[in-house]
């Protein structure tokens, strides 16, 4: 009984995998990279494409800045509303009322 509870414990800890020889593993040729002045022409044309567009994007973002909007402006009313708010307001409330 003691030896399965033993066993079962080896199972589960993974600091007892057995060791690995060296002669069990197998090596395989290194891999090679070969960069050709294609791959770089193309990786500087991806790479001009990239900062324009990050420079146009940066360019609408400075002229888009001077305007500074709140977005609670859309919440608040127009001008021309505010004078209506204000009778219509009165009205319910009864204080221009003429009798």
């Amino acid at each position: 009984m003691l030896q399965s509870h033993v066993l079962r414990e080896q199972k589960h800890n993974p600091d007892n995998f057995p060791p690995v020889s060296r002669s069990n593993m197998l090596r395989r040729k290194p891999t090679a990279i070969a960069i050709t002045s294609e791959d770089l022409a193309t990786f500087e044309q991806s790479r001009l494409r990239q900062l324009s567009k990050e420079t146009r994007t940066e360019g609408h973002a400075s002229t888009s800045s001077n305007v500074n909007i709140d977005p609670s402006d859309e919440l608040k009313p127009l001008p021309g509303d505010k004078a209506r708010i204000v009778r219509s307001r009165e009205e319910r409330i009864g204080i221009n009322r003429r009798n």
